[in-house]
């Protein structure tokens, strides 16, 4: 893996390999990163997708893609982004935090990045959670670690995306909590600073005092407690979308209860080079749809990299 491409594609699922493709067979430097083919892996057979009459299971077209991305020349890593910032400029210029299959963290950087990451997911359906939300609940400790200066946060998580909001938040708090709700820690424990707090007990509700977050109850060993917090950052599974909307300051739009990230008519953002594509952008939530939006943000891309030269 190289340091500097002209496309990063965050995603391995149809969007964004459909789209490498397109940008490899036009000569440009292509990486694709993901831990997982995301929502493929859970269809055990599809059957209305053209070309396999008796159906396929999404692990196997997830695989037959790449395969083919890799047979032209797409460089396609496992591991996680948990970061992306932008750098303004003539052109803009983005650099990915990423963290590979042996846990190992770097940089790379990239004329374009196209988001192809899936659906975004949104928080835990417990008591005090929507509430929360934008009143000390927050998806982004890049943007809001400031306002808790000196005060006593807490992170749901368990992985590579927590721990990437654990380093953004331990030079200002007073006192972190790392919040596995249960889960195992997706690292071990040597990767996680020696000075924060790991709480592992399920997640009960989110505690609310007037109009801020005031904590949260966890069921520990059998026993409810609470833990007095000022604020909790989500970072649940693999850094998504959303996270990276929200870091990056871009808007998403709620329909039916879901959340998406806006794009424009040719998948471009209100950032020049970043794009977005599949199921992240809504609409129809099938391959078909994914592949196709995949192959028009490929040409987008084509059309902004040949206007930098």
């Amino acid at each position: 893996m190289k340091d500097f491409y002209d496309v990063i594609i965050v995603g391995k699922g149809p969007g964004g390999i459909s789209a490498s493709l397109y940008l490899v067979r036009a000569k440009y430097s292509v990486l694709v990163v993901g831990r997982d083919y995301g929502a493929l892996e859970k269809a055990e057979k599809i059957e209305n997708y053209y070309g396999f009459p008796g159906g396929i299971s999404g692990i196997e077209l997830a695989e037959r893609g790449i395969e083919q991305a890799q047979s032209l020349g797409v460089e396609v890593e496992c591991g996680e982004v948990c970061g992306i910032t932008a750098s303004y400029g003539s052109p803009n210029e983005f650099t990915l935090e990423f963290i590979n299959a042996e846990n190992e963290k770097r940089q790379i950087r990239a004329l374009s990045v196209l988001l192809a990451t899936g659906k975004i997911r949104r928080g835990l359906k417990i008591p005090g959670f929507k509430e929360g939300e934008g009143k000390g609940l927050s998806y982004c400790a890049v943007c809001d670690a400031f306002f808790y200066k000196g005060k006593s946060v807490g992170v749901i998580g368990n992985g590579a995306y927590a721990l990437s909001e654990i380093e953004a938040l331990l030079p200002l708090a007073s006192e972190v909590t790392l919040f596995t709700n249960g889960e195992p820690l997706a690292l071990p424990r040597e990767h996680f600073p020696d000075n924060i707090k790991i709480e592992e007990g399920l997640l009960e509700e989110i505690l609310i005092s007037g109009e801020r977050v005031s904590g949260v109850a966890v069921n520990s060993s059998g026993s409810r407690i609470k833990i007095k917090l000022d604020g909790i950052f989500v970072a649940l599974g693999t850094a998504g979308g959303g996270d990276f909307a929200a870091t990056l300051g871009l808007p998403l739009e709620e329909k039916n209860g879901s959340f998406y990230l806006k794009v424009n008519q040719d998948y471009s953002t209100g950032i020049p080079g970043l794009f977005a594509a599949g199921d992240l952008t809504g609409g129809f939530l099938q391959v078909a749809n994914s592949v196709a939006q995949g192959a028009f943000s490929a040409q987008s891309i084509n059309k902004y990299l040949k206007s930098l030269s």
